[in-house]
């Protein structure tokens, strides 16, 4: 009975490290985004509890000088844990900046012209890429290309 008590004493501890560890992090966080689906864990190793799902392209926050094995301490959506940062991609470390494309020639409101925030064309209503209009800027709106092509 006596083994119980010690596992939630050990549990509760291990808590309150990762979240005394998570403030300096914090603090020094650098803007980050997830080059793909990846699991935010508990602790720097794959077969670690998954707290949490974060999206391909999601923002988040890390320090970079915050490292174990590869893995950086991140925040996002309110929550804290490690993501391999092999996961983990910054707007200058590696990013290609993506080919602008042909503006439309035709089906536009305005003459477009290129919106540096969203990396598209836009005529005053509605955003153009890749040969796709678009109503809103949702799902393009990063300014660089994860894929590095």
């Amino acid at each position: 009975m006596m083994e119980r008590p010690m596992k939630m004493k050990k549990l509760v501890l291990g808590v309150v490290a990762t979240a005394m560890m998570a403030i300096p992090a914090i603090a020094q966080a650098a803007t980050g985004w997830t080059t793909g689906s990846v699991n935010m864990r508990t602790d720097a190793y794959v077969g670690a509890p998954k707290i949490i799902t974060v999206p391909a392209h999601a923002q988040v926050q890390y320090d970079p000088r915050q490292q174990k094995n590869g893995w950086f301490l991140v925040s996002y959506a309110g929550r804290t844990g490690y993501v391999s940062g092999s996961y983990i991609q910054t707007r200058f470390a590696n990013a290609k900046p993506m080919f602008r494309g042909l503006p439309p020639r035709v089906g536009f409101y305005k003459k477009p012209y290129w919106d540096n925030q969203h990396q598209a064309w836009y005529d005053g209503r509605r955003w153009y890429r890749n040969g796709i209009w678009y109503n809103s800027p949702s799902g393009f709106s990063f300014g660089f290309n994860f894929n590095g092509g």
